[in-house]
């Protein structure tokens, strides 16, 4: 049986090449060749190969991991309902309203799959280029939220979609997608960068120490609200660390332990303010957390200023589903 992985995001062909490496069955979508290559930094003899989910049988496959926007999610799930019924579904990195739009979606589609899960993040972190990928790091300790008490035989399939997840309450697990923690605070306070698309590298040019100052801020309000809801977390600091700290991220402050993990060496501040920096990781992310925070009591000013910029910077109201989210998200506690 195979695990098919679906999804626009490109970071979808890392992780189906990861789990191919550990001797998985499977298939990924929207591939220009039959099959590629893949080949991992600390092994770069290891070669494995990943088929198209095309010519995959449906009754093949036995979990599925979605890696996909929350914009083009619709469109993800209508072309691969069929493959969704009764099966495990994992959906990375989507912010709050991720599982809960994937859920809704199923049910517009007739569709019902067996557990609807979420990953805190994108699993794997690779690059490719012509028909090899490179995987660049791997999230160790990723959250896996799952909601209710899952059958063993559902947890089973869940490893061997994040074989390096740990599960846990699926409301712990979207708040704790650090995306929303750092793109947002990052993105507003580089926003004059962005709009002169100065060539700026992201955690070594653009996270100042004041940027990080205003990331531990909003993570601060994050841990207030997962401790009155009794799913307390640590700080993210500590969630890189437990992530890539086998991986070579060593480092006392958020700054010096992203701006020096070689795998992040190359990333850099996107060139244009209406990305997914501002749009998505508030619409989804740090909007419905604050909206969270108004619901059980808890104040998030700090989170608030972010997400108030930045509706003002890009004229768009990014809180106009936050507090639908929010009230779909508390169900799951």
């Amino acid at each position: 049986m195979s695990i098919a992985v679906i999804g626009e995001s490109h970071q979808r062909l890392s992780a189906a090449a990861y789990l191919a490496t550990l001797g998985e069955t499977v298939a990924t979508t929207c591939l220009d060749t039959t099959e590629y290559e893949v080949a991992v930094l600390s092994n770069p003899s290891t070669r494995q190969t990943v088929g198209r989910l095309e010519s995959t049988p449906e009754d093949e496959v036995e979990g599925v991991l979605i890696i996909d926007t929350p914009e083009t999610l619709p469109a993800t799930i209508q072309a691969w309902a069929p493959i969704l019924t009764d099966r495990v579904v994992v959906v990375a990195a989507c912010g709050l309203s991720g599982p809960i739009l994937v859920e809704s979606l199923c049910r517009q589609h007739g569709v019902l799959p067996t557990v609807v899960a979420d990953a805190a993040g994108y699993p794997v972190l690779g690059e490719m280029r012509g028909s090899v990928m490179t995987i660049r790091a791997v999230k160790r300790g990723l959250l896996v939220g799952v909601p209710g008490q899952p059958e063993p035989d559902v947890i089973d399939v869940l490893r061997r979609i994040v074989p390096d997840g740990t599960a846990t309450d699926r409301l712990r697990s979207s708040l704790s997608n650090t995306n929303p923690l750092l793109h947002p605070p990052v993105a507003v306070l580089n926003a004059t960068n962005i709009e002169r698309q100065i060539e700026t590298t992201l955690f070594r040019d653009a996270l100042t120490p004041s940027v990080s100052e205003l990331i531990n801020a909003v993570d601060e309000e994050r841990l207030r609200v997962l401790d009155k809801l009794g799913l307390p977390d640590v700080p993210v600091l500590e969630h890189f660390v437990t992530y890539y700290g086998d991986q070579g991220l060593t480092g006392s402050t958020l700054r010096d332990a992203l701006s020096t993990f070689p795998a992040f060496t190359h990333s850099r501040l996107p060139q244009q303010l209406h990305c997914r920096f501002l749009d998505q990781d508030v619409r989804h992310g740090l909007a419905p957390m604050a909206a969270l925070g108004d619901l059980i009591g808890v104040p998030c000013p700090r989170t608030n200023a972010v997400v108030e910029i930045s509706s003002t910077l890009l004229r768009l109201d990014l809180r106009e589903d936050a507090a639908d989210i929010a009230q779909a998200a508390l169900a799951d506690v």
